[in-house]
């Protein structure tokens, strides 16, 4: 550090020259320490203490992997203790070699130093925050050992404060004050606690969480969030992953507001999703989360059991769904909603207390479970599905009546339907077959039923096509038309008709109608028959039968036939014209058109007990238009009975009349007395039919038949019944009132007399005649069964003779040859 003079003599051969050179020269410390300072990515700054007596600074550098003969003077003649080091390479190592100089010279051994320049540290940013703390992380600028961290408060004037030095690219502030902003500066340095002096920057502050992340509405494919406004946060972070991932994927890191819809997601998928709050780009490293599932809608909601106070629905199972929410109001507004939640897997509610006739919405929402940062719970999705529907009543009455092409259902209306739906189930089947819907009005008609099958009919009320369940049923046998409708009997004021039994049918309607009128009436039956009473004689009637049930009555009906109400003729007589003619006459029955008249011959051997039907009469003709029938090349002297039927048309009435002829017996009198011994045998003959006493002659003569007797070549016909005898000689008739005939004695009397008048008398005896009167009306089918003929009655029209004797008591009858009692005989030869 000290100035010397040095002088230098040029000398040759030892000769010293007389001029000397003359110099000044120091000897030189090199600086002492050098501080690199000013860091920069391609430059730094070097200082150095002052040299004592140096007066300027040379410095040079080369690379830290040359040589050392390499220095490069790069300054020189410096007279400060600073130099700053240009176009160096940032991360490169140099290395600095300062020499200080006096006199024009410098020493050469210098101080030397490395340093590397720096750049600043790159991509600073906020790995982490929380409410508390902040995480810092950046990237290593090449040669940088060492990092500082400082900070200050956002937009302060004040310095940058270090916080602390450290060599790796993280740290993590803690106990920071929430929702105040700071600015952070990361500084890189070299391992001699050099530090560039610019560094990095950022902005951050511990944020509060955006809690409580609320679920708002949840769709299918999307759903949408909101979170409580955290303060000092400028956006927000939402990020979410399948339940079963592991990694969140981003779903927008610029959310400014407190509100977002995700979208994307998958129906039924579950998520998990994740809001943080952030400030200018950096976010919360943890975030509030939330657990959600895209829920789908429910679809295909329909109405299934409806009455009228509830109504069942069903839906198809929504994915995603863990619970739904079911919501019934009404259209009107006139009811308080009601509202429904249920949970797990299931598809269908019964939605009660429904006001019946008025119209319902029902609208079903999926939900699942939320569960957020504070508390789970089941959230709805918002557009859910809806159906109309109005409670109703199932048609109050059901009833079927025939139609021409088949059957008509009639119900009464529903209030609230505008529809109905008619169903029908056959007897062997298990369910019911819809047959119609939307059906508007309360009636409707069926075809092509098979006759007498039981079918179950059902109607449904609905609306809009949607139908109550328990609707109103109808049990229903089919009927077929009567079939073989006849005429069974016709009397003067009835007639009895018979048909087939028709298939389905438990009743049946006889209509019949006056065609001379038009008087119609109706009657019901639960036979295959009826009688007809009441009807006016030989006034024309059309008669149709319709077969019927408890359900309906049938339309369609039998094939009509005609019938007339006839009265039996009158008056029928039988006169013998000769021994081989007979002259049939009646009265004429009003209303008929035609006579049929049929005969029987009597023979000698029959039976008493013969039993008269009509098959034992013989056709003689059934197309007899007037009141005479002349029979000719009979057998001479036989006798018959005869049956006359009025008909009309096809119409025959079933009584008839019956006229029998007397017996026939050869009485050829000599004497007055084998006169009185024949009649007194004919009126034995008479007695015989009684088998014990009896009051009076009336009784026995009622038992008696018809009997004919030949008095010479006269025919006497003895008419014995009850109450009277008539006489019969040729075409005339002497007819005599038997009531004052109480005992034989009284017949033989008149029957003596009598025939000594017809012995007397050349010719017919003048008489007036009254013909027989109707029968025992059994019907004309029962003549045919059960072979029995009516046998029509005479009467007398003539009154009782006061001046009669009493009549005597009579003993028990007698067979044909029993003989009178000797007291008896003296008594009849006295008469």
């Amino acid at each position: 550090g000290h100035l010397h003079t040095f002088r230098v003599w040029a000398s040759r051969d030892g000769v010293l020259s007389a001029v000397a050179t003359t110099i000044n020269g120091t000897p030189l410390e090199p600086p002492g320490v050098i501080i690199i300072s000013d860091l920069h990515s391609d430059s730094l700054v070097l200082s150095w203490a002052t040299v004592e007596a140096a007066e300027v600074y040379r410095v040079e550098q080369k690379l830290a992997e040359d040589e050392p003969s390499m220095y490069a003077v790069v300054a020189d003649n410096l007279h400060t203790t600073h130099y700053r080091a240009h176009g160096l390479t940032s991360g490169q190592t140099y290395h600095f070699r300062i020499c200080s100089g006096a006199c024009g010279a410098y020493e050469t051994r210098g101080l030397v130093t490395t340093a590397t320049p720096l750049e600043t540290v790159a991509n600073l940013r906020v790995s982490a925050l929380t409410k508390s703390s902040v995480t810092l992380e950046w990237d290593a600028p090449a040669g940088a050992a060492k990092y500082r961290i400082e900070y200050k408060p956002l937009d302060s004037e004040e310095d940058f404060v270090s916080l602390v030095t450290l060599e790796r690219t993280f740290f993590e502030l803690k106990n920071l004050a929430p929702g105040i902003p700071h600015t952070f500066r990361v500084l890189a340095g070299l391992p001699n606690d050099v530090f560039e002096l610019r560094g990095a920057s950022i902005n951050a502050s511990p944020l509060e969480l955006p809690e409580p992340v609320r679920v708002k509405t949840i769709e299918a494919t999307w759903c949408e969030l909101s979170w409580t406004m955290v303060p000092a946060a400028t956006s927000y972070k939402i990020e979410k992953r399948l339940l079963h991932e592991e990694e969140f994927s981003l779903v927008s890191s610029s959310v400014k507001g407190t509100e977002y819809k995700v979208s994307g997601l998958a129906t039924g998928g579950q998520y998990l999703i994740r809001v943080k709050s952030g400030i200018d780009g950096m976010f919360q490293d943890d975030g509030c989360i939330v657990q959600v599932s895209a829920v789908a809608p429910v679809t295909q909601l329909v109405v299934k059991d409806l009455n009228h106070t509830s109504a069942r629905v069903i839906w198809r199972p929504a994915p995603g769904a863990t619970a739904y929410q079911i919501v019934s109001t009404t259209e009107d507004g006139s009811h308080e909603p009601s509202e429904f939640q249920i949970s797990g897997d299931v598809s269908s509610f019964l939605v009660p207390k429904m006001e019946s006739g008025l119209e319902h919405r029902i609208r079903v929402y999926s939900g699942c479970m939320i569960t957020d940062s504070l508390d789970s719970s089941i959230r709805f999705e918002q557009n859910g599905a809806s159906v109309v529907v109005v409670p109703l009543l199932p048609p109050a009455t059901l009833t079927a009546i025939p139609v021409a092409s088949g059957i008509r259902l009639k119900w009464d209306p529903v209030k609230g339907a505008n529809c109905y739906s008619v169903e029908m189930r056959h007897q062997k089947a298990d369910t019911f077959q819809t047959m119609a819907e939307t059906i508007p009005d309360p009636f409707f008609d069926i075809s092509g039923l098979e006759h007498g099958a039981n079918h179950a009919f059902r109607v449904r009320s609905g609306y809009n096509g949607i139908f109550e369940t328990v609707g109103r049923l109808l049990d229903l046998t089919t009927l077929d038309c009567v079939h073989n409708l006849r005429i069974d009997s016709v009397t003067a004021d009835t007639a009895t008709l018979e048909w087939q039994p028709a298939n389905g049918a438990t009743k049946y309607l006889v209509a019949y109608e006056s065609t001379t009128t038009g008087e119609c009436l109706e009657q019901e039956t639960h036979d295959t028959h009826i009688t007809l009473s009441g009807l006016v004689s030989g006034q024309p009637y059309l008669i149709k039968v319709y077969a019927g049930n408890e359900n309906m009555i049938e339309e369609t009906g039998s094939v009509a036939v005609s019938v007339t109400p006839l009265a039996p003729v009158g008056n029928l007589t039988a006169v013998p014209i000769d021994a081989s003619t007979i002259e049939l006459t009646w009265e004429h029955s009003p209303g008929a058109t035609r006579y049929i008249v049929r005969k029987m011959q009597i023979l000698p051997d029959e039976p008493e007990d013969l039993e008269l039907s009509l098959d034992l009469f013989e056709l003689v003709s059934e197309m007899v238009t007037g009141c005479r029938l002349l029979l000719r090349d009979l057998d001479d002297y036989a006798i018959f009975r005869f049956v006359v039927f009025a008909a009309h048309g096809t119409c025959v009435e079933s009584v008839g009349a019956m006229y029998q002829m007397m017996e026939s017996v050869n009485l050829n009198p000599k004497t007055a007395k084998e006169l009185e011994e024949t009649i007194d045998t004919l009126i034995w003959r008479a007695l015989r039919v009684v088998e014990e006493d009896v009051p009076g002659i009336t009784d026995i003569v009622g038992k008696m038949g018809v009997n004919q007797y030949h008095v010479g070549d006269k025919v006497m016909h003895l008419n014995l019944q009850k109450g009277g005898i008539v006489v019969r000689v040729g075409g005339g008739y002497m007819e005599f009132n038997a009531w004052i005939l109480k005992h034989r004695y009284s017949i033989t009397r008149f029957l003596a007399s009598t025939a000594q008048a017809i012995s007397s008398k050349s010719g017919p005896v003048p008489t007036m005649v009254r013909g027989p009167k109707t029968g025992s009306g059994r019907k004309h089918q029962e003549i045919l069964d059960k072979g029995s003929l009516p046998i029509q009655e005479a009467a007398m029209s003539q009154q009782p003779d006061e001046d009669m004797p009493p009549p005597a008591t009579l003993g028990r009858s007698r067979s044909l040859s029993q003989r009178r009692a000797p007291q008896q005989q003296q008594e009849f030869d006295e008469y």
